[in-house]
């Protein structure tokens, strides 16, 4: 597991949970080694009457709950929709289909977040629902996808809400678990009130902390629908500037590289680049794009002509980032340090 000092990891609480299970702890382990620290892990939280075994959180997706079982083959007796048999050190036992457990979880779940105003809306189509998905996985930790076939948990479960031994593997296990929430819905980012509420009730003794950031000396803020929306207003400005200033780099910058519905921030920017016939500096073009959660970025010093901080209302603010931004828009060119975010 990262250590809590390290640049960029998840966070997880409590600070040191006590897993109950080797599969358990594997998973904890991977998602603090993969994830960002935009998501927040929860290990056991109560809920009402019941403790689901990970609850995973971001204000940019939604929550996400995980029902770990370290079940061989061996265990698994015979299954059926709801219940299962599974044979156990004292003899045969009947339990409750892991998906239906996890499913009576969320259900929990958002009855609990539905109670705190802040968290649903206030009017139109979706009164009184929550503003965030929850969604839900399995987790056979010590299954893999052919074993799972073998003795039909794939027939009782559908595969969409299925983890096994094989999918842990940080990029894939990441998409695997934003889009099991993005097919239920998206999301604008939540705010920091909600964001924070969210936390408290999922972990009583959350510290809700102030990261908002510095007033820059010299920048320019434009909002726009979409993050579409803000790499075409970025791309329509450095095409005019390619024209007039064509050996000049100019630098984009984004903050996490958070999966979207579909691929990762970085991804969208380069693909909109390319398709607006943008070319980066690693394929002989002269624009840089950097992230901010890149702890090399924010220690050299580095200067462009031109500055685009994008998501900018969604940056995770820390000290570093303030400090560098602050000081890279007083060196900036008069009218070239643009921040964008979008609603």
């Amino acid at each position: 597991m990262k250590k809590e000092a390290d640049y960029t990891v998840a966070k997880i609480f409590p600070r040191t949970p006590d897993p109950r299970t080797s599969g358990e702890q594997e998973l904890i382990d991977l998602l603090c080694n993969s994830f960002d620290d935009t998501w927040n892990i929860f290990y056991e939280p109560l809920i009402g009457d019941v403790r689901p075994d990970i609850v995973l959180f971001s204000q940019f997706h939604g929550v996400v709950i995980i029902e770990v079982k370290d079940w061989t083959s061996q265990t698994v007796k015979s299954l059926a929709p709801d219940h299962w048999v599974i044979n156990t050190q004292m003899g045969e036992k009947i339990v409750p289909s892991p998906l239906k457990q996890v499913s009576e979880y969320s259900f929990k779940l958002i009855n609990y977040f539905s109670t705190h105003k802040e968290l649903v809306h206030s009017g139109g189509n979706n009164q009184g629902k929550l503003i965030f998905p929850v969604g839900y996985l399995c987790f056979f930790s010590r299954l893999s996808a052919d074993e799972m076939d073998s003795i039909k948990i794939t027939s009782v479960i559908p595969k969409r809400f299925l983890l096994n031994r094989q999918d842990l593997n940080g990029g894939y296990l990441i998409e695997r678990i934003v889009r099991v929430i993005t097919d239920l819905f998206t999301i604008d980012p939540l705010s920091k009130e909600a964001s924070n509420k969210v936390k408290l009730l999922l972990y009583p003794e959350y510290q809700v902390q102030d990261n908002s950031q510095q007033n820059f000396t010299r920048y320019n803020l434009s909002a726009f629908p979409s993050l579409v929306d803000e790499v075409l207003f970025i791309c329509t400005e450095l095409r005019e500037w390619l024209r007039n200033n064509s050996n000049q780099k100019v630098v984009v910058f984004y903050d996490t590289d958070r999966f979207l519905k579909k691929r990762k921030i970085s991804e969208e920017i380069k693909m909109i680049f390319e398709d607006m016939g943008l070319l980066l500096v690693s394929s002989d073009g002269f624009i840089d794009l950097l992230s901010l959660d890149n702890e090399g970025t924010l220690e050299a010093n580095h200067e462009w002509a031109q500055v685009f901080v994008i998501d900018f209302k969604h940056i995770q603010w820390n000290t570093k980032k303030e400090a560098f931004l602050d000081q890279l828009s007083k060196k900036t060119p008069e009218g070239k340090f643009i921040c964008t975010y979008h609603n």
